[in-house]
Formats: C-alpha cells, structure tokens, sequence
C-alpha cells in the first residue's frame, strides 16, 4: 500500500518478481503506467494525459477520479481521459471518432482521417480555430465559434476533406469580419451537409486550383458567398442543392438535379425576422417555406 508516498525509483516493481499486484487509486506518474498483467487502475479511477507540473518535476499521466477527470481533460479516446484534444488527435489511430466532454478554446489541426464529435459542446478560438492537412475530417454535434477577426473557422489544405453535418452551426463573433472556409491548397474538398453557417461570409478570397464545394440539406447562411467583389470561383466548383441563403445562390445552382430552383421570398422576409431570403429547394412549389409566427 503506497498511500499518498512519492516514488522515485526507476521502476515500481522488478520485472522478474511474482505474486505482486499493484491497484492504482491516484497519483501523478512521469510515463506511462504500462501495468501488463500485473496491475490494474482501480474501479471509480481513469487514466488522465496530458502534461502538469507538480513539486517542480513533470508529469505526463495522472490517475485520478472521474469526476476530477472530466473537470480537467477536453476529450475522451481509447478510454484515456485527455487534457487536450490535439494530443488525442496525436494518439489517435486514423478513422477513429474523438468525442468532446467539455467547451474548448484552442486551436486545432489534423493530418489523420476522423470524426470530430463535439459532443453538444462549443470549439471556440481567435484565429483560424480548426486546420485540416491532407485528410478527410467529418465534425458533426456541436458548435464552431469563431472569436477573432479577419480569421477563418477553418484551414483546408491540399487535397483535405471536411464534411459538416446537419447539426453543426459554424458561428463569427458579433460585429467582427470573420469567414467560414479559408483554402489556400488546392483539390480540397468541402461538402456543407445541412450545417448553419453564420460568419460575416462563407469563404475567403483565397480559391486556389481545384477546390470543389458542396451544399445540400436545409442550413442557413445568412452571410455572403464569396469575398466583396468576386462574383464567382476563378477556379474549382460551388454546387448548391438545398438551404436557405442571404444572397441569391442561382449562380451556384448544382447541374443534373431536375426541378433544382431557387425561390425569392423577398425582402419583407428578412424583415420579419428571418435572415434568408432565398431558399434553394426542388419541385414545382416550395414546401420548405418557414412560418414565423409572433
């Protein structure tokens, strides 16, 4: 029984010795607790990652209670509490999903394929919050806010993929000049499933080689399309299929889909208190028109 003792050897136990079992309750530990099959973390206790100092040494990993450990960590994976996400993202294997338990103010970025489950939960930053290199990045239950300025919510570069699903809403702060996508790489792709956007406009000037864009669902996007004065993509494709849109999207409109049209619901629209007035929808007559009752 090690009952609140600091151990400072260089092992915990003699790799040749029998019949020890070591039960870990808490503590703070500078590697990694590789227990094999001599040892376990007690039953009410989780493993913690992530950097913390203590006593003027580092450690690395913490066992803790689960309660301390969801006040302290962003993000749960492999069933490793972690103080941040980025280091998830570093442990995670590609294709994994990575689920928030907490707000996050941080700036993030990955280069392995994954989910990012925000879990009902906000992922905020004053800059460009979230960059994706070269991989494909699907993030749908929750809330991206943007808090600067002349930022983007996201970063794609070459060849990257970001899927946004019908429960995300993308947000700027009010009264700044923000933008949803920057994409300085060219062949990204970016398909807008249904998610709200509500930045200042949906991308930046930056529009490189290739970029192809996709939008489906019934979002909302209450800013512009493009940055002022440039009316159209010099290169790569916008396709619009679905949502509700501030400025007209016919420009945009995806070929092949019969009976794709947009709808002007004007600008009385607007005035009684929704922010689009344009709806892209298919069929003779717009059934997806919204009643605001007062």
């Amino acid at each position: 029984v090690v009952d609140g003792a600091s151990v400072y050897t260089s092992y915990m136990r003699d790799g040749g010795a029998s019949g020890t079992y070591i039960r870990l309750v808490s503590g703070l530990f500078r590697y990694y607790p590789d227990l094999g099959g001599w040892g376990e973390i007690a039953s009410g206790s989780v493993l913690v990652a992530g950097a913390v100092q203590f006593g003027g040494l580092g450690y690395t990993y913490a066992v803790a209670t689960q309660a301390d450990a969801l006040a302290v960590a962003e993000t749960v994976y492999g069933g490793i509490y972690y103080r941040s996400v980025q280091d998830a993202f570093g442990a995670m294997v590609p294709g994994s999903t990575i689920t928030l338990i907490n707000d996050v103010n941080r700036q993030l970025g990955t280069s392995k394929a994954c989910v990012l489950d925000l879990g009902g939960h906000v992922l905020s930053y004053s800059g460009d919050i979230f960059e994706v290199y070269n991989c494909e990045v699907t993030i749908r239950n929750g809330t991206i806010r943007e808090l600067g300025s002349g930022v983007s919510c996201f970063k794609l570069s070459a060849n990257g993929t970001l899927n946004l699903e019908s429960d995300v809403s993308i947000e700027g702060a009010a009264g700044q000049n923000t933008n949803c996508f920057y994409i300085p790489g060219d062949g990204a792709t970016v398909n807008i499933l249904g998610a709200d956007i509500s930045t200042t406009r949906i991308f930046s000037s930056n529009w490189p080689q290739g970029v192809s864009v996709s939008v489906t669902g019934a979002g909302k996007y209450p800013g512009e399309i493009l940055w002022p004065g440039i009316p159209s993509p010099a290169s790569g494709t916008i396709a619009v299929a679905g949502g509700w849109w501030n400025e007209d999207p016919s420009a945009y409109l995806a070929s092949g889909l019969e009976g794709l049209k947009v709808s002007d619901h004007g600008e009385s629209y607007a005035a009684r208190g929704f922010p689009c007035r344009y709806h892209v929808h298919s069929g003779a007559v717009d059934s997806g028109i919204i009643v605001i009752v007062r």
